[in-house]
């Protein structure tokens, strides 16, 4: 069903499938202070453990990015980003209660994880909080309703990056995006 080892350079590794582990590896992808190298090895090592040899990083690193993309080819890059796992942490454990009517479990797999997401129905907070941020203004005339539509987008917006990246942090970080095929959430 879902992926618990992975065939690296003809040896197999467990993965660890917690989604709390994903989530360090997205953080450690973000993570400006460390080296393009220091990513990818950090991130085969959250996920495959220390013991994949260095000269199988890349190799492990592309089929890691394959396995943290849930075995999709591709991140929609032409759809708007409406969520964000760390910022929106509360709202999806909420959502998640509120849709399936049960706690998040610790050791829920990543993929299971991103399933619950996509499955959440549109009348959790998760989602609400989705359909404001996307919300298309153009549709509404009246001005004071805009009013309240666009309060509750500045109110519900994804904190930005407050300090630019430098043309070298640009830089490493496609390159990084490059070598796994994904792309930055």
């Amino acid at each position: 069903m879902y992926p618990t080892q992975m065939e690296v350079n003809g040896v197999i590794y467990d993965i660890d499938t917690n989604y709390q582990t994903a989530l360090q590896c997205f953080q450690a992808i973000n993570d400006k202070e460390l080296e393009e190298h220091e990513r990818a090895i950090t991130v085969v090592a959250l996920l495959l453990g220390y013991d994949v040899p260095l000269e199988d990083t890349k190799e492990a690193l592309e089929k890691c990015g394959n396995y943290l993309r849930c075995g999709k080819t591709k991140n929609p890059s032409n759809k708007e980003i409406d969520m964000d796992y760390f910022q929106d942490e509360t709202k999806i454990r909420t959502s998640i209660r509120q849709c399936y009517h049960e706690k998040l479990d610790d050791n829920t797999h990543w993929w299971e994880y991103n399933e619950l997401i996509e499955g959440l129905t549109e009348e959790t907070l998760l989602s609400k909080v989705r359909e404001i941020r996307t919300y298309d203004l153009s549709k509404e005339k009246d001005p004071k309703i805009r009013k309240q539509i666009q309060d509750a987008k500045d109110f519900y917006a994804l904190e930005k990056e407050e300090t630019p990246m430098t043309e070298e942090e640009k830089k490493n970080i496609e390159q990084f995006y490059k070598l796994t095929g994904y792309k930055e959430v």
